[in-house]
């Protein structure tokens, strides 16, 4: 066992032996700031979710993007506009089950720009349906606070 005493004894700081302090206060550093870097390393890893779980997420980003593409293909105002609330409520649920950003890792999708495409494109289909069948428009102020008015 080590006697810290004679390290610190006024002899012994003369004769070299404050280099052997030196070395071991820097060890003592340098193992600290290993293992917090350890430590911070482990934290920094993301949350693993089940199997199920992300399987739940890539089944809803996967019908999300299935409704996105055909509420593009469909001619009909009131279809499109079906499946571009039915797509966004996928992209929206996968979003509650996952964070979005592993969501992009997991799918390779962007979904906060899928969530934003479909946003803008039902805000443009509800106002398109007003303007096609002016009969299901809200009356007055509520037509403007309901996107049917641009």
């Amino acid at each position: 066992m080590v006697d810290f005493g004679e390290f610190f004894s006024s002899q012994n700081l003369h004769s070299g032996s404050l280099s052997t302090i030196i070395k071991i206060a820097i060890g003592v550093i340098v193992l600290v700031v290993f293992i917090s870097l350890l430590s911070k390393w482990g934290a920094g890893h993301s949350k693993r979710h089940s199997h199920a779980v992300v399987v739940q997420a890539r089944n809803f980003v996967q019908k999300a993007a299935k409704m996105s593409v055909r509420a593009k293909q469909d001619t009909n105002t009131l279809f499109s506009l079906i499946d571009t609330t039915y797509g966004l409520a996928y992209a929206n649920a996968a979003r509650n089950i996952l964070p979005a950003k592993e969501i992009n890792n997991i799918e390779n999708i962007d979904l906060e720009e899928l969530i934003i495409f479909l946003e803008d494109k039902q805000n443009d289909l509800v106002k398109q349906l007003g303007v096609d069948c002016p009969t299901v428009r809200p009356d007055s102020e509520y037509a403007v606070y309901s996107n049917y008015l641009a």
